[in-house]
């Protein structure tokens, strides 16, 4: 069994040495820098990097994540997953959860003017009966950086760009599974959610994403 870890982070130490008995081989993620019109994600590599292999009873892998600018692979799947109310749910379901939530907002990150953490971004967020809201693509991102923290264009503002995360997330290993046979596997169980919705869901694209070649 060849097996793919869904997102940029390494298992807890159980649920890797559980995947250890069960798989041939375990892939990992660098995570990508994807470039919008105001704002991108800062690239990353896998922290099993840092790790001696070599010597492992298994196969390890490490793959880069097709970067660049979001048009060429994440555009069309983040706007799908923007209006896709049941993928906007997950993702706020899942901001309950540490092992979710700080997998896209930096815990003890400073924000705005006033240096809000990003432990009470995600208490405003959980906080605001309107969201997750559908549609999402509608709204202007730039907000997370012009927009007071606290008010209701900061928080859909913020929202939007943690779903957008998300999506690359997904993406980003659908499209390492097309290259490499790699079945895509998370021990979130929020991730596990998404990649359901995204790879049984017709309403997307044709189902898996396009493998882009190189960064």
């Amino acid at each position: 069994m060849r097996l793919l870890i869904t997102g940029y982070h390494v298992p807890s130490l159980p649920t890797l040495k559980r995947l250890i008995l069960v798989a041939d081989e375990i892939g990992f993620l660098d995570r990508p820098s994807v470039t919008f019109q105001n704002w991108g994600t800062i690239g990353r590599v896998s922290d099993i990097r840092q790790f001696k292999v070599e010597d492992s009873p298994i196969t390890i892998s490490v793959h880069e994540s097709p970067s660049g600018p979001a048009e060429g692979l994440y555009l069309p799947y983040i706007s799908a997953d923007l209006r896709n109310h049941t993928f906007l749910q997950v993702v706020f379901e899942g901001l309950k959860e540490d092992s979710f939530a700080w997998k896209f907002i930096q815990p003890m990150g400073k924000h705005g003017a006033d240096g809000t953490l990003g432990t009470e971004l995600r208490q405003d967020l959980l906080s605001d009966p309107s969201l997750p809201a559908q549609n999402l693509d509608d709204d202007d991102i730039k907000a997370v950086f012009t927009a007071k923290c606290g008010t209701v264009e900061h928080r859909r503002a913020l929202f939007k760009m943690t779903a957008a995360q998300a999506s690359i997330a997904i993406t980003s290993s659908l499209a390492i599974t097309a290259q490499t046979g790699l079945a895509p596997v998370s021990g979130d169980s929020h991730l596990c959610r998404l990649l359901a919705l995204r790879t049984s869901d017709t309403a997307y694209l044709g189902g898996t994403p396009r493998a882009s070649r190189g960064r």
